[in-house]
């Protein structure tokens, strides 16, 4: 299983978005505007230029498989018919971690990067 990363945007709505999905109970489900091919375990949110939290993943599904409510109406929405992603829970906190911005998702590995970042050399084997 693999990793998203999606970036917010820096708005005031992207930041009470982050607050509304730290506080949402353990049972909410969120549904996303995009459809990764590969399976997913969990989605990292980047916000002005930090990465701040993730969110575990149920499951990639079409619209037709999921209903999609309103969080503060409880009103269905209509939208168009694609795949989606759907998380569960509130968002877990991270140390801010530093990446760059992009529009979209990515596939992400947090180990990899931390690596990367930190530059943190790989242990060789040594055959004896």
């Amino acid at each position: 299983m693999t990793d998203i990363i999606y970036t917010l945007n820096r708005t005031k709505l992207s930041k009470r978005i982050v607050a509304r999905l730290a506080t949402v109970p353990a049972d909410h489900v969120a549904v996303w505007n995009m459809a990764p091919r590969k399976p997913v375990n969990s989605m990292f949110l980047v916000q002005a230029g930090w990465i701040i939290g993730f969110l575990r993943v149920l499951r990639v599904c079409t619209l037709d498989e999921c209903t999609v409510r309103c969080f503060r109406t409880g009103k269905r929405r209509l939208v168009m018919d694609a795949r989606r992603l759907l998380t569960i829970g509130p968002m877990r906190r991270l140390d801010p971690i530093e990446h760059d911005g992009f529009r979209g998702f990515r596939y992400f590995n947090l180990i990899n990067y931390a690596r990367e970042l930190y530059d943190v050399p790989r242990i060789k084997a040594v055959a004896s």
